[in-house]
């Protein structure tokens, strides 16, 4: 319609205004066909667009749609969003979409071609802000040192209990075990957790070694399982460090019982079972805390079960 009225009136009073709808038309259209997904529909509307209006100040982000578009349609069409990606920082290296196309490419030789020193080498090549400033922030993150030590469950006899850890820019890794009495730790704290927060520095750890990092690489996060020399069942405070600048400590629990535990205003009901066997374990001891005080100290009877009843009605159960 917009071409049948400059067809009639080339000068007319709305000419301008039907050329700009025109444009308009096209890209909407192209924005339909990446919307359902006929993506090289789209990308063949955005080039004829780029090819015939040369000036338009809409050229750049569609030619960063154009590569973006690529990895929408297949996450492994990486060398086409590069390439498309490079016609575009090429034509207009100083327009903010080129510096968000240099973004996602350094980006991708990071995580897709696990070139860690080329998308460094990429990130600070990026001169146009915002994108600029995001890169300096991505090169300080790749070249810090990070240690984070996850203990994935409980253990039971007969495993060899393990860490997972993600490292980077670590090449070795020591391991420090202490050997907690749980019942003496439960008591003095009312739990089991916030073993970070104690003071192991002068104490003489029961094992220590080092261990190198599993396919070290600068640069990049490395996750790996590292095997611990504890003695299963027992509780362990373990401290992973690169001997320099980091550390982290973990709660590493072995044990063969679990616990199912239900309890109403005046009655409380344990049920210990040895995971081992399926059967209920005799003469496990319960200490039981609201945070501040032991409320009950006790044992389970032959069946594994321990059922009692509240020295007063809990305020809430």
């Amino acid at each position: 319609a917009f071409q049948g009225y400059l067809a009639q009136s080339p000068n007319g009073p709305h000419s301008a205004a039907a050329q700009r709808s025109i444009l308009d038309a096209r890209l909407r259209i192209a924005d339909a066909h990446e919307r359902d997904g006929r993506h090289e529909d789209a990308r063949t509307a955005w080039a004829a667009f780029v090819a015939e209006n040369p000036l338009d100040d809409r050229v750049p982000q569609l030619l960063y749609r154009i590569g973006a578009s690529f990895l929408r349609e297949d996450p492994k069409r990486v060398d086409d969003a590069i390439k498309a990606w490079e016609t575009l920082v090429g034509k207009f290296p100083e327009s903010e979409p080129a510096g968000h196309a240099q973004f996602d490419t350094a980006k991708l030789f990071e995580e897709d071609r696990g070139d860690p020193d080329e998308a460094i080498e990429r990130f600070r090549k990026i001169t146009v802000e915002p994108w600029r400033s995001q890169a300096m922030q991505h090169d300080a993150v790749m070249e810090s040192k990070a240690l984070t030590v996850v203990t994935p469950r409980a253990f039971r006899s007969g495993e060899t209990p393990h860490l997972t850890i993600t490292t980077r820019n670590l090449e070795k890794l020591t391991f420090s075990a202490f050997k907690l009495d749980p019942e003496a730790y439960f008591r003095k704290k009312h739990t089991l957790s916030g073993v970070e927060s104690l003071d192991i520095g002068l104490v003489a750890p029961d094992s220590e070694w080092t261990e190198p990092v599993p396919h070290y690489g600068k640069y990049r996060p490395i996750e790996s399982k590292f095997d611990l020399k504890v003695e299963i069942p027992g509780v362990y405070v373990v401290k992973v460090s690169d001997e320099k600048t980091l550390q982290a400590t973990t709660l590493v629990l072995g044990s063969d019982v679990e616990a199912i535990v239900k309890h109403s205003r005046d009655q409380l009901l344990v049920f210990a079972q040895d995971m081992k066997t399926g059967a209920g374990r005799k003469g496990a001891r319960v200490l039981v805390s609201d945070g501040q005080a032991i409320l009950h100290d006790g044992k389970t009877g032959d069946d594994g079960v321990l059922l009692t009843n509240w020295k007063g009605p809990l305020q809430q159960p």
